[in-house]
């Protein structure tokens, strides 16, 4: 054995140190704390959710204090192995390096009975948020060991099958999944980044509609079980009445598995086992529990005329709520380009509202992502406010993120975001870009699918004005992942930049289509009012400005812009208003502000400097 503590959780609670000293606290809360942590993601949940299932009888102030009191205690009894449980001001955290917990560790169970001891077996805490917790678990850890230990299995329950979650790099993780009838087998075989399932042709879909099934029983909402930190797509459903189509709502349904996937910052569960639902009317979370997915697509294909409709949708498992839904209208000839433009369309939006969804989440006190490191989120969170005082914070919760994982791809790559976005707001010189550039390759190197990567190294050659290789970089971001808007909108600008005005309109555009729903929408705009200035489409480079300052009045860009582009139109009377406005912002443009937009053609930055004075 490990230098390591002891910790069991099935059967009576017990904890000991690495030379076998008993280490467990006479407190059933305190054991039920050790257990709460040994559960959690990470080992680590916040104060709040640890209050309100444990000491929810008082006020919050008595809350905080006993737990308070509860965590100084436990580590004195932990005497030289406190530094196991840590705390701040948030969150508290068990050190899972420090530690064998049996549930972790199938090798650590006994497997010479037919029963498996219960979880935190003879454990009473009369608090109501526990109880509840406490029966999810049992029902939870019964299923999953059930599976992982094959034969050691309690008698009436069923053996189930593992859904797989696409995620980084395309690999495939195992999450509780539905139950298995006998009459089905698998066999896996390559299908872009995920695993498709086959079924023997007497066996059909799962429908769950609106009664679960035998399978899910009554008592499922009390025992819902924790949400994986993943998407699962549903395969759409035909209402067209020609059967014709079934193909096609299925490939559609497939296309969105493999497209999702290559954001790589969402796990996606495979379509072997998302694809075993499928009804009109389906019972969501039953659904979600069984996969332990936290999101669902699903959606419908109907005729509409001379036109399909194809209806999609996005559920919050957790509670059942409904985030986004959208129909897009498609000739009945079913043309590809006009498929993948609708494709592109629905990735881009999902991208951004389970972003956004996520991070306004992540500043609860309660927030735990499941399968994911929340200080990822708290940090996106903080980063797009886009204020010093917020980048600071954002800084520190991927250097807490870095510091649980330093080789997770997705902390590298948020890290690296980070000092892109300082480079940007502060003006970084060339020299400035260069010190942060093995930041990058990091970044990129530590996933060299996940096209943000490439994405940042573009921006970052663009700024030092290489601009082959900036193109380059971006190009290749676009190719890995055709759904995502920021590489269109760098590639928009790389090109106005060079000179090519005309070449970055549709890029730019491409962006804001793909995306419109950015909580940063008035830079594309911003950058697209710039590119049809210069490609002396002065009316609509008006229009986009006034767009672009809708969304942020004191950006001092598109302000300038909209001024040149007045000046053009002889439009006297609307620039001096402009102006006056302009002046009463109190911009504060340094000389040498202007001087650092990259333009290959200096003449546009003494045009708009023009505007400032």
């Amino acid at each position: 054995m490990e230098n390591k503590c002891s910790l069991r959780l099935l059967g009576p609670f017990s904890l000991q140190s690495p030379t076998g000293v008993n280490l467990a606290p006479k407190s059933q809360k305190w054991r039920a704390l050790m257990a709460m942590l040994a559960t959690a993601p990470n080992g680590r949940r916040s104060r709040k959710w640890l209050q309100a299932r444990l000491w929810s009888t008082g006020d919050d102030k008595k809350g905080g204090n006993s737990l308070r009191q509860a965590l100084h205690k436990f580590r004195e009894k932990l005497g030289e192995h406190s530094e196991l449980i840590t705390s701040d001001g948030t969150v508290v955290r068990l050190d899972l390096s420090m530690i064998n917990i049996d549930i972790l560790r199938p090798d650590l169970i006994r497997a010479d009975s037919a029963d498996l001891p219960e979880f935190l077996e003879g454990i009473n805490v009369p608090v109501e948020g526990f109880e509840d917790w406490l029966l999810e678990q049992r029902q939870y850890w019964v299923n999953d060991l059930t599976v992982r230990l094959g034969d050691c299995r309690p008698a009436g329950v069923v053996e189930r099958s593992a859904p797989m979650l696409v995620g980084t790099q395309g690999a495939e993780t195992n999450a509780p999944a539905p139950q298995k009838h006998a009459s089905q087998t698998h066999t896996s075989q390559n299908y872009g980044s995920h695993v498709q399932t086959a079924r023997t042709p007497d066996t059909g879909p799962r429908v769950l509609a609106p009664v679960v099934n035998d399978a899910m029983d009554s008592t499922a909402e009390k025992q819902r079980r924790p949400k994986n930190f993943a998407a699962a797509v549903l395969p759409l459903t035909n209402l067209t009445g020609d059967s014709q189509f079934d193909f096609f709502a299925d490939g559609l349904s497939e296309t969105l598995i493999d497209r999702l996937a290559k954001l790589c910052w969402l796990p996606i569960i495979s379509r072997s086992s998302s694809f075993m639902y499928r009804a009109a009317n389906l019972d969501l979370f039953a659904i979600g529990d069984w996969l332990r997915a936290k999101y669902l697509v699903n959606g419908t294909l109907t005729r509409q005329g001379a036109q399909m409709q194809i209806r999609v949708e996005l559920h919050n498992t957790e509670d059942c709520s409904s985030l986004w839904t959208d129909a897009y209208l498609l000739d009945e000839s079913l043309q590809s380009d006009d498929v993948d433009h609708i494709l592109s369309e629905i990735i881009g939006k999902l991208d951004s509202i389970i972003d956004q969804f996520e991070q306004r989440a992540s500043v609860r006190p309660d927030y735990v992502a499941l399968g994911y490191n929340e200080n990822i989120w708290r940090g996106r969170w903080y980063l797009n406010k886009l204020t010093r005082e917020d980048s600071v914070e954002a800084r520190r919760y991927f250097d807490l993120a870095l510091a649980d994982n330093p080789n997770d791809p997705e902390a590298l790559l948020q890290s690296a975001t980070w000092h892109v976005l300082q480079l940007w707001i502060n003006r970084g010189t060339a020299e400035d870009v260069r010190k942060v550039m093995p930041h990058l390759l990091a970044a990129q190197e530590a996933n060299v699918l996940d096209s943000r990567g490439y994405t940042i190294l573009g921006m970052a050659e663009m700024w030092m004005r290489n601009y082959d290789a900036a193109i380059n970089h971006l190009e290749q971001a676009i190719e890995y992942n055709p759904s995502c808007a920021k590489p269109h909108e760098q590639l928009g600008c790389c090109y106005y930049l060079i000179g090519e005005a005309r070449k970055a309109i549709p890029a730019l555009e491409e962006a804001i289509r793909i995306s419109p729903n950015d909580q940063h929408l008035f830079f594309p705009l911003g950058e697209l009012a710039m590119a049809r200035l210069m490609a002396e489409q002065f009316e609509e480079a008006l229009q986009c400005a006034t767009q672009a300052l809708v969304y942020r009045p004191n950006y001092w860009y598109p302000q300038l812009i909209r001024l040149e582009a007045l000046q053009r139109l002889g439009r006297s009377e609307e620039y001096r208003q402009a102006k006056m406005m302009f002046e009463s912002e109190n911009i504060a443009l340094g000389p040498s502000y202007l001087d650092w937009v990259p333009f290959k053609d200096p003449r546009w930055i003494e045009t708009l400097k023009a505007h400032a004075v």
